[in-house]
């Protein structure tokens, strides 16, 4: 006997000893049933379609033969690379079923609150490296009051799936609310959980869930800025807080800066920012060779003024660095047009100007992908003056450059990252402003 059929040997009988039952489904089929399943289900299942009893996914009570069990599936990998689902059933009254039942949510199979606030104790108590993510489903109400609450219980479901899924087996999933999710990140600092948290979003948006499409806020923080427990909870709250005051669908690191910023920002004593001063008035200038009414540019220039203001909730670390950035990390930053358009608190017009300065005119822009003349004319002026004064000015990852060479540039990006004409309306704001 070869090794490889000694191993399947042994693992077939340690299947056969198992007092749960266990069966693994590919492709419409019953491909392995143990005996204990087997007597479970009063019959052999192998080689037939699944049992009527058998959920999707996930966790779930149900009949078997008429007794009640709890049954769990899980994808698996299958030879030839097939994806199937192995399958857990135990008698609904076995200690460890009980157990399961008094710490887990029922519906989502997570932690319930009282357990994840258990284990966040004694985390926190343990004194290391340690985050917390916070999540909500964005808009969830609506799911409930459009699709129905059988519906909505199927989102939260797949959306618990999708978040176990994201973490590792050293990591803590709970459902905290009604449709708030708490992730417990042991070993790992804010800048980690952060990434995490990006993948996390991107992974709930990939596809809908139980049909419907979904995204979520997210709130980050860690122990070293929270000390304990209670506070690492309440500082992740505040953190998705401003996440979903700033358009939803993002994820926010707390730290004591950048909740000074934001306060300062809603109390009016935001200091001024340089770049946001330069930019606001190149596009004026901009706007006076289009031919703008005076109002109208006015308007611009206080967009210009807050068009970066949305960096103010995102970490420095990232703003600042000189390296290349993940692509979780780029997500993050991108996140800067769109919170900024809400933090800034002008009307429609304006704000649209700031949302879509980072819009491309090939369409492969952020934060809505829009192209040409789909993009507010604002936002385009304000693309062209925000690349001019960063080529001029520079940025971490690179020195400045000449006005001749910056010119250069701007003629390269006309008709693919700015608008066509880009060059020739910067020369003649240039001329206008000197």
């Amino acid at each position: 006997m070869t090794p490889s059929e000694l191993t399947h040997s042994a693992a077939t009988a340690a299947l056969e000893l198992l007092p749960d039952g266990v069966l693994v489904v590919c492709d419409g089929e019953v491909l392995l049933a143990n005996r204990a399943l087997c007597r479970m289900a009063g019959e052999d299942l192998v080689g037939h379609a699944p049992p009527a009893w058998l959920p999707a996914s996930g966790q779930a009570e149900v009949e078997v033969d008429g007794r009640p069990a709890f049954v769990t599936v899980a994808p698996c990998a299958i030879a030839g690379g097939r994806s199937g689902s192995v399958v857990t059933v135990r008698n609904a009254d076995a200690p460890s079923v009980l157990a399961h039942r008094a710490s887990h949510d029922g519906l989502t199979g997570v932690l319930n609150q009282r357990a994840f606030r258990e284990r966040l104790a004694v985390e926190a108590a343990r004194g290391e490296t340690l985050s917390l993510v916070v999540i909500d489903l964005d808009h969830f109400k609506a799911v409930n009051d459009v699709h129905g609450h059988p519906v909505g219980d199927r989102v939260l479901a797949e959306a618990a799936a999708r978040i176990a899924g994201a973490a590792r087996a050293v990591d803590v999933v709970g459902r905290i609310g009604g449709e708030e999710f708490a992730w417990l990140l042991p070993g790992d600092a804010a800048a980690a959980a952060l990434v995490a948290a990006q993948r996390l979003r991107a992974a709930l948006r990939s596809s809908p869930l139980a049909g419907v499409e979904v995204t979520a806020s997210m709130g980050v923080c860690d122990l070293r800025t929270a000390h304990d427990a209670d506070a690492l909870l309440r500082r992740a709250d505040e953190a998705l807080y401003w996440a979903k005051a700033f358009g939803r669908d993002c994820a926010l690191v707390w730290s004591a800066r950048t909740a000074a910023r934001i306060a300062s920002v809603r109390d009016g004593s935001a200091p001024d920012d340089a770049h946001g001063t330069r930019v606001a008035a190149l596009a004026v200038a901009l706007a006076e060779a289009r031919g703008w009414e005076a109002d109208a540019a006015a308007r611009l220039h206080h967009a210009g003024r807050l068009h970066d203001l949305g960096k103010l909730a995102l970490p420095d670390s990232l703003l600042e660095r000189a390296g290349a950035l993940s692509e979780p990390e780029l997500e993050h930053i991108r996140q800067h047009a769109r919170i900024g358009a809400e933090l800034a608190g002008l009307d429609e017009e304006p704000s649209s100007w700031i949302r879509h300065h980072h819009e491309r005119w090939d369409g492969v822009g952020y934060p809505a992908r829009l192209s040409g003349d789909g993009i507010p004319e604002g936002a385009q002026l304000l693309a062209i003056a925000d690349a001019w004064d960063t080529l001029v000015s520079g940025r971490p990852y690179r020195g400045p450059l000449s006005a001749d060479e910056a010119l250069a540039e701007i003629d390269c990006s006309a008709g693919t990252h700015l608008r066509p004409d880009a060059g020739a309306l910067l020369r003649a704001a240039l001329a206008w402003l000197s």
